[in-house]
């Protein structure tokens, strides 16, 4: 909410809605563009931020929280890593 209070739009790129953060950045009088997307699947990233692009939104900062680890891991773990990290 930081970045929307210093009068920044926001492109919230998640694997589901986000309605209150919409309603929260909304309420800051600034715009915000939902884009529902799981970053699990690497095949269609690119394709996700060429429309991004096309559709003339720019990205001036990006926030990358999307990382979370819920248990332990293992070097002997390589997909589970991978998703995580």
């Amino acid at each position: 909410m930081a970045l929307a209070s210093a009068g920044t739009d926001v492109i919230g790129l998640g694997s589901q809605e986000m309605p209150e953060t919409r309603s929260k950045v909304e309420a800051l009088g600034r715009r915000f563009e939902e884009v529902v997307y799981d970053l699990r699947n690497p095949r269609g990233i690119s394709v996700m931020f060429a429309s991004l692009v096309e559709g003339g939104r720019t990205v001036d900062i990006l926030n990358n929280n999307a990382g979370q680890i819920r248990g332990p891991t293992s070097p002997n773990s390589p997909k589970r890593t991978g998703t995580t990290f």
